[in-house]
């Protein structure tokens, strides 16, 4: 992993997650994914930008789990 990738990468999930700041942990991993993002790349992004991961329940009473920003 260079660290230009990575900063690409931060950047990116950065300017995502402001516009949505919630968002489905497959949605932003197909998302990072398309913009050629690894898996690594990803995970080190939102470490480095301290999102926190968590879960809620769907209609179906389904677990999902998400992203969100630490604040929100």
């Amino acid at each position: 992993m260079s660290i230009n990738k990575l900063s690409e990468c931060v950047q990116w999930l950065a300017d995502f997650m402001r516009s949505h700041p919630i968002v489905e942990c497959r949605t932003v991993r197909g998302e990072a994914y398309k913009k050629g993002f690894s898996q690594r790349e990803l995970r080190e992004a939102k470490k480095i930008l301290g999102l926190i991961t968590d879960f809620t329940y769907n209609e179906k009473g389904q677990k999902v789990w998400q992203w969100r920003l630490g604040y929100a």
